[in-house]
């Protein structure tokens, strides 16, 4: 009887030790798992899928300025005209999203990805970067 309680005691001793080794043990690996790439990646989701937003909000606006520009009527070239306004009004609403997503400190942990800049681009630098440009109209 003395061994069988024995066994038990060991067995519950070595699970008791395993058992808090696993947990101290996860919490070093905790550093090296929050700067991993892949967690990085997951933290940043939204600002990823807000990037890709903005490039192809960039595209519409230059899409209604070339649209603006080919237009003849005054009416309807007042319709383009806030068509692209509103376009610039979702790529600020976008980018501040983007910011917002970049900037969760508690999310993040301080830690970036490389391949995304820190803040979103402003729309002018995004049209460049998407081959067109303004013409002449003020308020870009």
């Amino acid at each position: 009887m003395k061994w069988v309680l024995a066994s038990i005691g060991t067995i519950l001793v070595l699970g008791l030790v395993f058992g808090v080794l696993g947990f101290v043990l996860g919490w070093y690996r905790a550093d090296t798992d929050v700067v991993s790439p892949q967690n990085v990646k997951a933290q940043y989701q939204d600002a990823y899928t807000n990037f890709e937003a903005l490039k192809a909000t960039a595209g519409d606006v230059c899409s209604a300025l070339a649209a603006i520009d080919a237009e003849t009527d005054p009416d309807a070239r007042s319709q383009r005209v806030s068509e692209e306004l509103a376009y610039e009004q979702n790529y600020r609403r976008i980018a501040a999203d983007y910011d917002a997503a970049y900037d969760n400190v508690f999310q993040a942990e301080h830690v970036g990805p490389a391949d995304l800049p820190h803040t979103a681009p402003g729309l002018d630098a995004e049209l460049t970067t998407v081959g067109c440009r303004r013409g002449v109209r003020a308020g870009g």
